[in-house]
């Protein structure tokens, strides 16, 4: 289902930021509507408790609580999330709740417009289906050992894995 006219809620707690995404969205993006931003934790969750907007951008570190502390106030979650942060130690916690995608500041045009593109195209996922998603992530995390080479993921069997060798920036696997 192709979403054509989605709200858009600003989750960000540095003005700077925030003025530069809103003025992206706004030269890029006009057809769609920009709601009024939230800048702490506490006013996110306050809105979020009562409207529901098509799409989030948030910022992970909002002084005191961290995004992930406010999707957990939120009993049921039914908008897409992209994450605009300046740290990239969280985009593993931010595959797990599903984010339609994590981009870092300082936000560039062509990759906003991407990540706006994947949500519009994107299917709706009921919330059934996201925990069945997340509950097989969860299987497979436990009996595989997922490493990133280069260009392509490895997923290597826990059980074929004999002892791992740190070899100074490097680990060696020792295989069956």
């Amino acid at each position: 289902m192709k979403k054509t006219n989605l709200d858009l809620l600003i989750v960000e707690d540095e003005q700077e930021h925030l003025q530069h995404l809103q003025s992206l969205l706004v030269a890029n993006h006009p057809d769609f509507k920009i709601l009024t931003p939230c800048t702490t934790g506490d006013e996110a969750v306050s809105y979020l408790k009562h409207h529901t907007p098509g799409l989030v951008f948030f910022d992970i570190d909002l002084g005191g609580i961290n995004a992930f502390d406010v999707l957990k106030q939120l009993p049921n979650r039914d908008f897409e999330i992209i994450f605009t942060t300046a740290y990239n130690e969280f985009a593993l916690e931010a595959f797990r709740i599903l984010a339609a995608d994590y981009l870092l500041k300082p936000i560039v045009a062509n990759e906003l417009a991407d990540a706006i593109e994947r949500v519009v195209n994107r299917p709706h996922m009921a919330p059934a289906s996201k925990e069945l998603v997340m509950d097989e992530f969860e299987r497979l995390s436990k009996r595989y050992l997922t490493i990133h080479e280069k260009q392509r993921v490895k997923y290597i069997p826990l059980t074929e894995i004999i002892y791992l060798e740190a070899s100074r920036n490097y680990t060696i696997i020792h295989f069956l």
